[in-house]
């Protein structure tokens, strides 16, 4: 027996196969924090143009004193991230982080799936000083391919992402 779960399009529920929604979260150093205006900027040009979607974009800072700050943005409507939590906890259990920020954290903003525990875990693998950009968000691009892989008689094999740090350092082979 297949579970059906809902898929959100556009704030719509539609009953669907789990899995449809490819969601990617991206974790990145950011040497020189004021990068982190362009790359928000160009998350968002790809929402706008509706290649991702952007659920949660964090800017994480760890300040010389330990204090962290973390600005959080999302690009869905308050139905919209119900939904979406929704979705992720009946997919893969998901709770939402209970958490809350404590006196360590400056936490400005809403985000929908990363929370206090998220943002002091990433904090905690950031010198002092440094600051980091996480980035929840759903590939729009690959849901009919994810529909039709759902359909049946398609296992998938294997699924990487070869970035060019990764190219370049030789480390990666199939299989």
């Amino acid at each position: 027996m297949r579970h059906e779960c809902p898929r959100i399009v556009l704030g719509v529920r539609e009953p669907n196969a789990a899995g449809d929604a490819t969601i990617e979260v991206l974790v990145i150093r950011l040497d020189k924090p004021d990068r982190a205006h362009s790359l928000m900027s160009e998350l968002g040009s790809l929402h706008q143009r509706e290649v991702i979607r952007v659920v949660d974009a964090l800017v994480i800072n760890r300040e010389p004193g330990q204090t962290i700050n973390a600005s959080a943005e999302t690009q869905l409507a308050p139905d919209d991230a119900e939904q979406f939590r929704q979705l992720m906890h009946d997919a893969i259990g998901f709770q939402p982080d209970k958490g809350g920020p404590g006196p360590d954290l400056n936490w400005r903003g809403a985000s929908v799936l990363l929370g206090p525990t998220d943002v002091r875990f990433i904090a905690d693998s950031l010198a002092p000083g440094r600051t980091a950009l996480a980035v929840v968000f759903e590939h729009r691009w690959s849901r009919e391919l994810g529909r039709l892989m759902h359909e049946g008689g398609v296992t998938l094999l294997e699924d990487d992402v070869l970035t060019p740090e990764l190219l370049a350092s030789g480390h990666w082979s199939p299989g």
